[in-house]
C-alpha cells in the first residue's frame, strides 16, 4: 500500500474510509491514514509484519525480487510501475 498509494490516492483513500478512517480534504492524507490503519491491524492481530520475523534471510531479497518480476499478471495490474530496484526496496523496507 505504501508503495502504491501515491499512484492512486483516490482508490487508496476509499480503502482507508472502508477501514474506518475519516476522509479528509487531501486524498493522499486519507490514503496515508489507511496505510497506518493496516499497520495497526497487523500489530493488533499479532501478525508478523517483517520478513525477518518469519525467517526470511536478508540475502534472499535479491532472488525474491527477481522472482516477483516474473509475476507479470500482478505487475501489469499494479497501479504503479514496479521495476527490479523497486521490488528490492519494497522487500528491504519489509525486512
Amino acid at each position: 500500500m505504501e508503495f502504491n498509494y501515491p499512484a492512486a490516492p483516490g482508490r487508496y483513500a476509499d480503502v482507508a474510509v472502508a477501514l474506518g478512517c475519516m476522509r479528509v480534504s487531501d486524498e493522499r492524507r486519507t490514503a496515508e491514514a489507511g496505510v497506518e490503519k493496516v499497520r495497526a491491524l497487523i500489530r493488533d492481530c499479532h501478525i508478523p509484519a517483517r520478513l525477518s520475523e518469519v525467517g526470511v534471510p536478508r540475502n534472499a531479497i535479491p532472488d525474491m525480487a527477481v522472482a516477483a518480476m516474473k509475476i507479470t499478471r500482478l505487475l501489469k495490474n499494479n497501479p504503479r510501475p514496479v521495476g527490479l530496484e523497486d521490488a528490492i526496496s519494497i522487500y528491504e523496507a519489509a525486512y
